[in-house]
């Protein structure tokens, strides 16, 4: 079978499999279901003889999600994707708390205020929105602490898919339930800051949101080391040829 009518016919399956369980039909959602709908595995790159090809594009990952309704509590057509850059490899990918009501009307995954001091700190590294990627730990809003659980659940693939085609040298999560959703923990954004983590052999670095500095200004200073350590270990991992001088 050829490599684009694979694709199609994955693609197809997926979407009739979650379309089904909207309709309550009541598949039983085991593991190997689970990994089929968040496409984890081998089968998210098809292995030719000279590259890797992505079954899904980050566009049509887009369309998945702004028709989701998995969780029950989203609002179709109110959700944030994802903005900056979209083609892999992207040296940071920057993954904020849900949205709020704001957001989804700008279609941003951040605004306001809160927007223009992450544009301050990305520049104080030298980088800039559109050369990273940023998406939300959930795209959808929600206010009750149950629907927020049940989003983290149901939108968590979406989020790992958004990492495989994005490739990130780093992660940066911004805000206590996106770092808790990455690193699967129930332990507080302040003690797991400071400090990379793992997600799949991709380094993650949790930090305070824009939101939280800007009600705190004392945290700025936490903030801003955990910035440098970001811009350091992209130096590291950028080729010799592109490396700042000593």
């Amino acid at each position: 079978m050829k490599a684009d009518s694979l694709q199609a016919l994955l693609q197809e399956t997926r979407k009739l499999l979650a379309f089904h369980r909207q309709c309550g039909l009541g598949y039983p959602l085991t593991t190997e279901v689970q990994s089929f709908l968040a496409k984890k595995g081998t089968d998210l790159f098809l292995k030719t003889k000279n590259k890797s090809v992505p079954f899904l594009t980050l566009d049509e990952l887009r369309q998945e999600v702004e028709n989701c309704n998995l969780c029950g509590h989203g609002d179709t057509g109110r959700m944030v994707f994802a903005e900056g850059r979209k083609e892999p490899p992207t040296p940071l990918l920057i993954v904020l708390d849900p949205p709020g009501d704001e957001e989804i009307k700008a279609g941003w995954t951040i605004t306001g205020e809160e927007r223009a001091l992450l544009v301050k700190m990305l520049g104080a590294i030298n980088l800039s929105l559109d050369q990273v990627a940023l998406t939300n730990a959930i795209k959808c809003a929600g206010t009750g602490t149950k629907q927020i659980s049940e989003k983290i659940t149901t939108c968590l693939p979406h989020l790992h898919r958004q990492i495989e085609i994005l490739k990130p040298q780093i992660i940066c999560a911004m805000g206590q339930i996106a770092t808790q959703t990455l690193l699967k923990s129930t332990n507080s954004l302040i003690s797991l800051r400071g400090r990379f983590h793992d997600f799949n052999s991709i380094p993650v670095i949790p930090t305070f949101p824009p939101s939280m500095l800007i009600k705190h200004p004392e945290l700025k200073k936490g903030a801003w080391h955990d910035l440098q350590m970001i811009s350091k270990k992209l130096a590291q991992k950028a080729p010799p040829h592109q490396r700042p001088s000593a």
